[in-house]
């Protein structure tokens, strides 16, 4: 459980020996990058939460916003392919190339909410979010094709 005015952190680690906490989502490493997400007292005294995020590759958590209108902590970021954890109403369930994610957990248990995927034959980045209204959540990014760059919104 996550106390109310948390801190939270999020980004992507190769280290395999984290202080996960025993409500921890994910407890694996499983390529040579994952993400994660840290719940920290507001005081900065505890560590409240601490869970990797991702399947079987490499995954990178690239923006995380705390919405405490809707309760909800969003990432995004690349996935890989196989493997990263989705909710039964994702939009994307399967993917090919490089896909971006975006996850919504709940900000006080912490349950994933919401996950799902995009998919694109070369890469989506989703760089940025920004929580609007109604527990929605604005993305933006780029997409690499054939080695080059479009920024996309």
């Amino acid at each position: 459980m996550v106390e109310s005015g948390s801190i939270f952190i999020a980004g992507r680690t190769s280290s395999t020996d984290l202080p996960l906490t025993a409500s921890a989502f994910d407890t694996t490493i499983a390529g040579q990058f994952e993400g994660f997400l840290a719940g920290i007292s507001s005081d900065g005294s505890a560590l409240e939460y601490l869970s990797y995020i991702g399947g079987a590759s490499n995954d990178f958590v690239n923006d995380m916003k705390a919405d405490t209108t809707s309760g909800r902590v969003y990432l995004c970021g690349e996935a890989s392919r196989v493997g990263f954890p989705l909710t039964s109403d994702a939009i994307f369930s399967e993917s090919f190339g490089r896909p971006s994610f975006v996850s919504a957990f709940d900000t006080e248990s912490l349950n994933l909410l919401h996950s799902t995927l995009f998919p694109c034959s070369s890469a989506v980045i989703a760089v940025n979010l920004s929580p609007v209204a109604n527990g929605q959540v604005w993305i933006s990014g780029t997409i690499q094709i054939g080695g080059g760059n479009s920024d996309n919104k």
